[in-house]
C-alpha cells in the first residue's frame, strides 16, 4: 500500500510538467500543423482543378497528376511521422517522471 501511495505521490508532483507537455504538443498540432496540413492539401488540389477528393474523382486526380499523387503520399508520410513523434515525446517523458530515471 505504501508503494502505491508513493507512486501516486510521484504522479501528483509531476502532473504539472506532464500536463504542460501534453497541452503544448496538443496546441502545436492543433493550431499549427492541422491548418498547415489543410492549406497544403487545398493548394495541391487547386493545382488539379478539383475542390476535394471524392470516390468519383480520385482516379482522375491521381492518374493525371502524378506529382500531386507523390505530394499527397509525402504528406501522408509526414502526418504519420508527426503522430509518431508526438507519441515519442510523450511516453519517454512520462516514463522518465514515473520511474524517476535521469537522462544522460
Amino acid at each position: 500500500m505504501a508503494h502505491l501511495k508513493l507512486e501516486c505521490q510521484k504522479l501528483y508532483y509531476n502532473l504539472d510538467k506532464l500536463l504542460f507537455l501534453f497541452f503544448s504538443l496538443f496546441v502545436i498540432i492543433e493550431f499549427i500543423w492541422i491548418p498547415l496540413n489543410s492549406w497544403i492539401s487545398e493548394k495541391l488540389l487547386s493545382l488539379t482543378g478539383y475542390l476535394y477528393i471524392s470516390p468519383n474523382n480520385i482516379l482522375s486526380v491521381f492518374t493525371r497528376h502524378w506529382w500531386v499523387t507523390a505530394a499527397f503520399i509525402l504528406l501522408f508520410i509526414v502526418n504519420i511521422m508527426i503522430s509518431y513523434l508526438q507519441i515519442g515525446f510523450l511516453f519517454p517523458v512520462f516514463i522518465n517522471f514515473w520511474f524517476n530515471t535521469p537522462k544522460h
